[in-house]
């Protein structure tokens, strides 16, 4: 296996990009790292996260063409034992300069624009979860209450008609649990986006040096949307997730779909923390 200069490629891609294009270049070029890097990294671990994925998977040389086309003069001077120097590499460094130029015309009102944009997707993602926690949760108690039922003398329940709605339960938080896992993504993206978007807004706040503190209390406003979403959810999955994991261990069906249903839900909760977090923190900076 060839080896190659792991410190010097991190040096550089953290000098030459922005922790915003170091996930725009995960999100399109290694989707799999992207979804699962925590909210939380800075870009120093982001660019570790991102060297050691390629290495470990030989995506290596794959980077390589990644930045040459990204930073091209930059990336052939560093490292010209490992450039392209043709016309396809000249055009594709035309397009970041293109982008570049574009996304320095972006004016304050276009990223609370790009914000409201995530937090919409935000919202609605939290909302959505809550929803297919009322629609299962039904089934978990119909499941219960036949549980509770099988010990006394009155309306007892047949052992298999328990199992049937333990089996149907199962069934129904396997579902919840599939969509917990394909939510959870598009949750983070939206989260990275807001804040990204708030990240912008302060850099642009020294444009209204007049006006800061109105303009402070705009990004004030955009944060307590996102605030609010994560109240109203949290409670209901911290609940549910109680309301999982300490069902009786009855039969097999039950057991494995509680246990992935707690976890799934746990990751979900995990994205909230981190979430309050990184808003404290940026509440913190634009006191």
């Amino acid at each position: 296996m060839e080896e190659y200069p792991i410190a010097e490629l991190r040096s550089f891609i953290v000098s030459t990009f922005n922790d915003e294009e170091i996930d725009v270049l995960c999100f399109d070029y290694f989707p799999d790292l992207y979804d699962n890097l925590p909210i939380t990294f800075t870009k120093n671990q982001k660019v570790m996260r991102l060297l050691g994925y390629c290495r470990d998977r030989e995506l290596i040389p794959k980077l390589l063409t990644i930045l040459e086309s990204l930073r091209g003069s930059q990336f052939q001077n560093k490292f010209p034992s490992y450039a392209n120097d043709n016309d396809e590499q000249a055009d594709s460094l035309q397009m970041g300069i293109e982008l570049f130029e574009e996304n320095e015309e972006i004016g304050f009102l276009d990223v609370l624009d790009e914000f409201e944009t995530h937090s919409i997707t935000f919202q609605e993602t939290a909302k959505r979860i809550t929803d297919a926690i009322t629609d299962v949760g039904k089934d978990v108690t119909i499941a219960t209450d036949e549980l509770n039922k099988l010990g006394e003398e009155a309306s007892k329940p047949s052992r298999s008609s328990v199992k049937r709605s333990l089996v149907r339960a199962s069934e129904r938080i396997d579902v919840f649990t599939r969509r917990m896992e394909a939510e959870t993504p598009l949750f983070a993206r939206s989260l990275k986006g807001a804040i990204s978007s708030i990240e912008k807004a302060i850099d642009l706040m020294d444009d209204f040096p007049n006006s800061r503190e109105r303009q402070v209390q705009k990004l004030h406003q955009q944060l307590d949307i996102l605030d609010k979403a994560i109240r109203q959810a949290e409670p209901q999955l911290q609940s549910f997730r109680i309301t999982v994991i300490t069902l009786p261990r009855m039969v097999k069906e039950l057991n494995q779909s509680k246990r992935q249903a707690g976890r799934a839900l746990e990751h979900f909760l995990e994205a909230f923390s981190d979430a309050k977090i990184l808003i404290s923190t940026i509440r913190d900076a634009i006191k």
